[in-house]
């Protein structure tokens, strides 16, 4: 250790042995004044403390112990403390300097003369043995550390040091120089503290620092090095040649360019690079940072085996989740992208992260002046965004990209970097659109279903009132098929109406599904569409042939409504087709696979694209005015929820076209409803009809009337409630839709004051499930528009 004190303190001894030397020689007064007042000034204006002591005594006692020829004077001192704290006592301290008052907090040099004793401080007697030693052995000099106090108790090391006097003259004073190093005890405590935190450190991040001079080969690595490469200190010699084994063979030409490229004088950006261990374990390493001055390489290593872990586990989670990752440097304008970012944008990660022209190419083109002015705001003033926006894959796939980006600004409010995330919401969005689209089908639902509650109570006045005409004899046959035909389009409408019922309820459970006869189904759609292939045809000049070949097939389960409207499409699809006339050729018959039916054209045909596409939606042949391409799409629609299939079975241009639709068979027995408690011709049932409507109670109570039993009506559940106490009663036909009391409430109403005397029919336009019908204690569900024939069948069973 090197210190200012020697230089101070040599001063001071050379002025004092000139002073003793001046005085021996009995030089003029003069000389001697001023070497005096030189060494005053140097001793009082020192900056170290410096003792001015009298060791005469100290020698004379040494002479006396010298004649009893002692061996070792050191032992012998530790064996007699009693003769060391003699010599202690024999020390006289002359005079301390000011530097000595300030460093052993002393008031003055009598406050400091008359405490000398209590400022040394633990293992003090140690170094004045030693001290006693040098001079024993006529040493020039004497340094050691010691431990001292401060009058007020405060311990601190220093640095001790007297050049031991040489003659009798000089023993009377022999400065003492006394100089704190607690200032260099902390710093190196401080250096120690640092170097074992950096260790610390540096284990903890899993980073090494190395140094290795490419001349010699010679390397110094730091301990956190050994440990990365799961080495020992002691057996492994870190020359570039054991380094190099412990490379895997696939990167040892990355540290080997990298290496080159610093030699040349070129920047060498952060590789990684694999080793393997002696235990065969293979580590990923990361070189952080070199720098090469004149030969001597310095470099830091990192071992990033277990980010690389928690990174392939994060880009599975961002595989997941559709969620790349990316960091943008505008300094150097490098880009980092995770692997799920060039899986989204579909680019190649071997290629890296791609130039921005490259990605903008890959943005849908309404949306690349959107995206390039919100990357501009990020990037020059700072702004972050939270966007959307289309992608094109050059295989054609379209996605849809919610874009986040927040800016890192500096100390200057400067943006640093971008970093930022892509994710794929393409699933979402249509999950979105599909939401929207179920809550307008759901609101449509809601409000088509009040309207076909409405329409049907319109529909039962017109078939109430068809029916009370049909109970008039006097009727032609073929005014009567036309009032059937009537009746039957009732009932295609209530049907279609009920079709509207199930808009926005998938769960719908349809109870207009009957046994029907498919060639009956036929006849009636042929009867219903006449004007449309007879008679406008006609009127042009032109002729429609109809031809049909039915066959006894079985009954087929379906809503007849949705059904004809199906079959209508098909023929209306069959005549637009013959612009000029021709045949439509009808034929039914069953297969193995159910029962079947064909609707053979000879008009213009189509060709391959058309019949490809024919039962896709909105695609039409016919232009907009004609159609809206909805007709086969809704036929296909309908014939497979029936559980069919249609297919074009055979087309071919200006010759024609055969649809061919066929529906399994109903496993669903056919089985008339037969009252086991059928009443007498003359035993006569007493009705209570109860309806809103006035129209609908009036029409309907004529239609029990016609089949011979008594019918009284009322207009509301409180009415019906006071008749029933009043009159005997055996059934109630209510409605449901009713204000102030429905016909659910009036049902229970019923329930609860007559028990199950009293048969309960619901006549209503809503879907009544079987819960609802046992939750309201309700018998019978009759829909409405309902005919002469289905109430007979409801009387019939009650």
């Amino acid at each position: 250790m090197k210190f200012n004190v020697k230089s101070i303190y040599q001063e001071l001894v050379k002025h004092i042995r000139k002073l003793q030397s001046e005085k021996k020689l009995k030089q003029n007064k003069d000389n001697h004044s001023i070497i005096k007042e030189d060494y005053r000034k140097l001793f009082e204006n020192a900056t170290i403390s410096i003792w001015n002591e009298d060791f005469t005594l100290v020698y004379e006692q040494l002479d006396e112990l010298r004649k009893i020829k002692i061996p070792n004077i050191k032992i012998y001192l530790e064996q007699n403390p009693e003769v060391l704290f003699s010599l202690l006592s024999k020390l006289k301290v002359n005079s301390v300097n000011k530097a000595t008052l300030k460093l052993f907090k002393a008031e003055n040099i009598q406050d400091f003369l008359n405490n000398v004793q209590s400022t040394f401080g633990k293992g003090a007697d140690k170094v004045f043995v030693n001290l006693i030693e040098s001079i024993w052995h006529n040493k020039k000099s004497f340094t050691s550390e010691v431990n001292y106090k401060t009058l007020k108790g405060d311990e601190f090391p220093a640095l001790f040091s007297v050049y031991i006097p040489q003659t009798k003259l000089e023993q009377k004073s022999v400065p003492v120089s006394i100089q704190s190093i607690q200032e260099l005890r902390d710093a190196e405590s401080a250096k120690r503290e640092s170097l074992i935190n950096l260790e610390q450190a540096q284990k903890m991040a899993q980073i090494g620092n190395w140094e290795w001079n490419s001349k010699t080969d010679e390397a110094v690595w730091s301990d956190e090095m050994y440990r990365i490469y799961g080495v020992e200190k002691d057996e492994f010699e870190p020359t570039s040649e054991n380094v190099s084994k412990t490379i895997l063979e696939e990167d040892k030409h990355k540290m080997e360019r990298a290496i080159g490229q610093l030699m040349q004088g070129e920047l060498v950006d952060p590789f990684e690079f694999k080793i393997i261990r002696p235990n065969n374990e293979i580590r990923v390493l990361k070189i952080v940072g070199l720098q090469n001055n004149e030969g001597n390489i310095f470099g830091v290593t990192q071992d990033i085996t277990d980010r690389k872990k928690i990174e392939t586990k994060l880009n599975e989670a961002q595989a997941l989740a559709k969620v790349g990752s990316w960091l943008y440097n505008p300094s150097t304008q490098k880009i980092e992208w995770s692997d799920e970012t060039f899986h989204l944008w579909g680019f190649d990660s071997k290629d890296g992260a791609p130039e921005f022209e490259s990605m903008i190419s890959r943005i849908h083109p309404d949306d690349q002046e959107f995206f390039i002015n919100t990357v501009d705001k990020a990037l020059n003033f700072g702004i972050p965004y939270d966007i959307e926006h289309r992608m094109c894959l050059p295989n054609g796939e379209q996605k849809t990209i919610r874009a986040i980006c927040q800016p890192i600004l500096g100390l200057n409010s400067e943006v640093v970097s971008l970093t930022g995330t892509s994710q794929d919401i393409t699933s979402h969005k249509l999950l979105e659109q599909a939401q929207v689209k179920h809550q307008r089908l759901k609101a449509i639902g809601e409000m088509s279903a009040s309207i076909a509650h409405d329409f049907n109570n319109s529909l039962q006045e017109m078939m109430g009132n068809l029916e009370i005409v049909k109970l008039q004899n006097n009727f032609s046959d073929n005014t009567l098929e036309r009032l059937n035909n009537i009746g039957s389009i009732i009932g295609d409408v209530a049907d279609r109406v009920t079709a509207l019922q199930k808009f926005g309820d998938p769960e719908y459970n349809d109870k207009n599904s009957k046994l029907l006869n498919f060639n009956t189904l036929i006849e009636e759609v042929l009867n219903q569409s006449r004007p449309l292939w007879k008679d406008a045809m006609e009127k042009e000049g032109m002729k429609i042939t109809i031809i049909t070949d039915f066959k006894d097939i079985s009954k087929i389960s379906c809503n007849g409504g949705e059904l004809k409207s199906a079959i209508y499409n098909l023929v209306k699809n069959s005549i637009e087709a013959m612009p000029e006339g021709g045949d439509l050729i009808i034929k039914t018959g069953m297969k193995t696979d159910g029962v079947y039916a064909t609707f053979t054209d000879t008009g213009i045909g189509m060709d391959e694209e058309t019949k490809l596409k024919v039962f896709e939606p909105f695609y039409s042949t016919k232009g907009f005015e004609s159609g809206r391409g909805l007709g086969m799409s809704g036929v296909y629609s309908i014939i497979k929820k029936h559980n069919g299939d249609v297919i074009v079975k055979s087309s071919e241009l200006t010759k024609g076209t055969t649809i061919e639709i066929i529906f399994p068979i109903s496993q669903q027995n056919e089985i008339e409803v037969l009252s086991k408690n059928k009443p007498k011709d003359k035993e006569l049932f007493s009705v209570l009809w109860v309806d809103d409507d006035f129209l609908i109670a009036e029409d309907s109570s004529m239609m029990v009337e016609s089949i011979g039993h008594k019918c009284n009506i009322v207009n509301s559940g409180k009415d019906a409630l006071e008749y029933l106490n009043n009159n005997a009663c055996d059934i109630v036909f209510t409605d449901i839709g009713m204000p102030l009391m429905n016909g659910k409430d009036l049902a229970k109403a019923i329930r609860n004051k007559f028990g199950n005397k009293i048969k309960i029919v619901a006549v209503t336009g809503w879907d009544i499930n079987e819960k609802v019908k046992d939750e309201n204690g309700i018998d019978f569900v009759m829909q409405k528009p309902f005919t002469l024939e289905e109430l007979k069948k409801i009387l019939l069973v009650v």
